[in-house]
């Protein structure tokens, strides 16, 4: 007979509506079917999460001035950030993922200057899916291994998409409205 074990956490947190707010809120699991969500209502929030193991959820919203710093370990892991306001700039995300079947999926979606993503994603099957709006914003994408896939859609002025993918059976899509620029690398 197989005993299992199944942690659960849910973050939530919600300060009140201070000048000046800031919130840090820092996560570590493992295991199995594990999930954190954390809301930051106020401004310039910092989320660290680390998570080993299999099936993990993240879920995360943040505000303007948002940094949030992922890595998942493990197979089945699902990653779903969003950033925004009512106008933010300098938004910055950066999720490394390394395993099969993860899925990355992040929104920068406040109009704002200088929003940046940055997604490794290492093994095989794994998909990123990439939305900016604002000017001067960046992506970079680097996926390593067989069959992964990537979405990428950027809206406004000055912004970039630098997309590295290694391994077979890869596919991407991108949409880019004004005046942006693009660097693709698929290898096998």
């Amino acid at each position: 007979m197989r005993n299992h074990l199944c942690l659960g956490l849910t973050a939530i947190l919600l300060l009140p509506a201070t000048a000046g707010a800031q919130s840090t809120t820092t996560i570590r699991q493992g295991g199995t079917s594990n999930e954190a969500r954390v809301d930051q209502a106020e401004a310039a929030g910092t989320i660290d999460i680390a998570m080993d193991g299999a099936e993990q959820r993240l879920i995360a919203r943040q505000r303007d001035l948002a940094s949030l710093d992922a890595r998942l370990n493990g197979v089945d892991n699902r990653l779903t950030v969003y950033q925004g306001g009512a106008v933010s700039d300098g938004n910055t995300a950066l999720v490394t993922m390394q395993g099969s079947s993860n899925e990355a999926t992040l929104h920068q979606m406040a109009d704002g200057i200088g929003h940046n993503a940055t997604l490794q994603q290492q093994g095989a099957a794994n998909v990123a899916l990439l939305w900016q709006d604002g000017s001067a914003s960046s992506v970079s994408l680097t996926q390593i291994g067989d069959a992964n896939q990537a979405s990428i859609s950027q809206r406004g002025v000055g912004n970039d998409a630098i997309v590295t993918q290694i391994g077979n059976l890869l596919g991407i899509a991108i949409d880019q409205m004004g005046g942006a620029q693009i660097s693709v690398t698929q290898t096998q």
